[in-house]
């Protein structure tokens, strides 16, 4: 049997006292003993290999398991196998994942790599409808949960043989594994800020002529106070569950009254000064967007400005993940439901600059 020698007390006091130098801060050095950054500069932000040891690094909730051991985003936790997202980085990329290998990729819907390819799922008979309108399609891979919703909020590790497309990649023999789960606050909140684009100008009521382009300024600063249910894939069926909730964007046209200085140093004249070309009029200073899943039939996910369709890309798992700026993610376009030469959105962009009150 193996034996231990005991140090005796004074030994062990010696020891301590020895070390102890060892551990104090250099004199002068900052102390973060709260997890914030002590000098003002966040180096996490911008760290496309996530190796942010500021953030709070959460644990699945027993603490006697272990830390989550990657930083997808500044503020998260784990539910099960599967980690939440509760706070995008505020810089690109907003969400840091793992590095990709030749058989091993990250990507979110719609179905996109962090490099704004698309991937493309494939098998012996050919590509794979997803996301697709086929409720039961036996060929999408168990991960995505089909039919469910779940892919508009998830970020996926997808294994596989992988071959390049002119048009992205191809992954054959598909394991699909869901690692991250974005809240809807993140989603929707890629469409908080300062937005311009244009409307087509107003001929009379229900008529708008699209080659005369209006320019409009829209803040959206806040979230509805009510949630939009979302359920797990058949919103015309009352049995079928809630899954998740989208969070309507709410704002208002800075120029529905007065003109403004656009992002590019041009003046927007108020609308109301438009009479009734006026593209808004009747309508206010007010301005909603909105996540939609079945816009039309199963599958049909769509972005509602105001009621207005168009795609749902600058709110996805897609944009998120994106290591730089693309303009499918970040431009938005919206046409009304089947009105003949209607009001249609155009250009819409989230900017930084302009603002100021100026003359046309």
């Amino acid at each position: 049997m193996l034996s231990r020698n005991q140090l005796p007390l004074h030994a062990l006091i010696l020891v301590s006292a020895i070390l102890a130098p060892a551990c104090k801060p250099e004199e002068g050095a900052a102390t973060d003993t709260d997890g914030t950054d002590t000098d003002g500069t966040d180096t996490a932000a911008t760290d496309s290999t996530a190796t942010d040891t500021g953030a709070t690094q959460p644990t699945t909730g027993d603490t006697d398991d272990p830390p989550v051991e990657f930083q997808y985003c500044a503020e998260q936790h784990a539910d099960g196998d599967v980690i939440v997202c509760d706070r995008a980085f505020d810089t690109m990329p907003r969400v840091h994942l793992p590095p990709d290998d030749d058989t091993t990729v990250f990507a979110g819907h719609p179905l996109a790599l962090r490099d704004g390819r698309k991937v493309t799922l494939v098998d012996e008979q050919g590509d794979l409808a997803f996301p697709g309108y086929q409720a039961k399609d036996p060929r999408v891979p168990e991960g995505f949960a089909w039919p469910s919703y779940e892919f508009i909020e998830h970020v996926y590790r997808i294994s596989g043989t992988i071959t390049t497309r002119a048009d992205g990649v191809a992954i054959a023999d598909a394991e699909v594994t869901p690692v991250l789960r974005l809240a809807p606050e993140v989603l929707d909140g890629q469409l908080l800020g300062t937005w311009e684009g244009t409307l087509s100008k107003r001929i009379d009521d229900g008529h708008y002529d699209e080659t005369v382009r209006v320019p409009i300024r829209v803040t959206f600063d806040r979230f509805s106070d009510e949630h939009h249910d979302l359920h797990r894939w058949n919103p015309y069926d009352d049995a079928d569950p809630i899954l998740t909730y989208s969070l309507p964007v709410l704002g208002t046209i800075v120029n529905a009254s007065q003109p403004i200085t656009l992002s590019d140093g041009t003046c927007a004249p108020a609308l109301t000064s438009l009479g009734e070309g006026n593209p808004w009029f009747g309508l206010g200073d007010e301005a909603e967007l909105l996540r939609e899943l079945a816009m039309h039939t199963l599958g049909d996910t769509q972005l509602l400005f105001m009621g207005w369709m168009g795609p749902m890309d600058p709110a996805t798992p897609a944009a998120l993940i994106q290591d730089e700026v693309r303009d499918v993610y970040t431009r938005f376009s919206a046409y009304p439901h089947g009105t003949p030469n209607g009001q249609h959105l155009d250009d819409f962009v989230r900017v930084s600059a302009g603002g100021e009150a100026c003359t046309p």
